[in-house]
């Protein structure tokens, strides 16, 4: 276990507790999509998550969007690391060819637009649909087709 962790005070404990049993699996999952190695994946997981809870007043029940905000802080820590979260990570056939620029040749400027507004901004689809003036099943089909084009791209 990581040494973060024995520095860690009483009162915090609990609401790292519950921060670990709610949020791992998704956090795992997003880092693991950044960092390729699972064992460092997992040690990012537990240095993510205590830093999350002793820096910010959240628990684990806040009405808020708090897998938004860890997102976000494990985004800030993953990038302070030399790990980058930018869509070149997403798909990469061609070593030689860069993975951004393959990205746009296959996604519409639109579906560009809506999934960097869901993924990296934390914007809610109601909200993306009102500011583009669509209906929110139509955002959600666009969403979908830009996630089926990145897997296709990236051969999963």
């Amino acid at each position: 276990m990581s040494d973060v962790i024995l520095n860690i005070p009483k009162a915090a404990s609990t609401d790292l507790r519950q921060f670990y049993d709610k949020y791992a699996g998704m956090l795992l999952g997003f880092i693991q999509g950044i960092v390729q190695d699972s064992k460092k994946s997992e040690e990012q997981l537990i240095k993510i998550i205590t830093s999350f809870v002793l820096e910010t007043k959240l628990n684990s029940d806040s009405n808020i969007s708090t897998w938004i905000h860890l997102r976000r802080h494990a985004q800030q820590v993953l990038a302070q690391q030399n790990f980058s979260d930018r869509p070149a990570s997403i798909g990469n056939l061609d070593q030689t060819s860069n993975p951004a620029e393959n990205i746009n040749n296959v996604l519409t400027a639109q579906e560009q637009m809506i999934f960097h507004a869901v993924y990296y901004q934390g914007r809610a689809i109601a909200c993306i649909a009102e500011s583009i003036q669509e209906d929110e099943n139509s955002v959600r089909i666009q969403l979908k087709s830009a996630m089926d084009k990145m897997r296709r791209l990236r051969g999963n």
